[in-house]
């Protein structure tokens, strides 16, 4: 199923995004923390099937169990970066959830996406600043999505798409949904 589509929202042509899939690593915002070291002007968009350090807001660990999407988008010179920048990523999140599997969960500010009183989704926003650069965000996400079951402590605190719809889906378009829409919103066309 496709999410919708915000290709249109960025001027082509868009430089090469780099994209780099882990079967499993400690945290895919860190790796985008240490990609931009040497690569400061172009997006990344990192995701696993696993990781071992998955965190939330205030560090809290953020279980990353294989079927979900773990996934962080570093984008370099962001514009209008505001301190309600976790709830505008959290209304993009849920409107593609909508799009990608017809069920639109609610925001729970200021990080998470539930269905029922369940996590569904949680955002992790990062912002770096570079000396005499503009800030980097680091967008890190994570979505449940065809996890048929959850571990101790969070059997009764998180729900999946797949548990939600009994439907096993592909994750890459929404990858691929969640990067043009992040990117048409907060990368700054005048830095490109």
């Amino acid at each position: 199923m496709a999410c919708s589509n915000y290709a249109t929202l960025i001027p082509m042509p868009t430089p090469e995004i780099h994209q780099q899939h882990y079967e499993s690593t400690e945290s895919t915002n860190d790796i985008a923390k240490r990609w931009v070291k040497d690569h400061p002007h172009n997006p990344l968009v990192v995701s696993a099937d696993t990781q071992s350090a998955g965190r939330g807001q205030h560090r809290a660990a953020w279980v990353s169990e294989p079927g979900g999407l773990y996934y962080t988008c570093l984008i370099p010179k962001a514009q209008d970066v505001s301190p309600e920048i976790t709830l505008e990523v959290a209304a993009i999140v849920q409107h593609l959830i909508h799009d990608y599997a017809g069920i639109m969960p609610e925001i729970s500010a200021p990080n998470d996406l539930m269905v029922a009183g369940k996590k569904l989704c949680g955002i992790l926003v990062e912002t770096l600043h570079r000396a005499g650069s503009h800030t980097h965000l680091i967008i890190g996400i994570g979505i449940n999505v065809n996890q048929a079951s959850f571990p101790d402590p969070i059997t009764d605190i998180a729900v999946s798409l797949y548990e939600l719809t009994g439907e096993k889906r592909d994750l890459d378009p929404l990858k691929e949904s969640l990067t043009i829409a992040l990117l048409a919103r907060f990368w700054d066309a005048a830095q490109r």
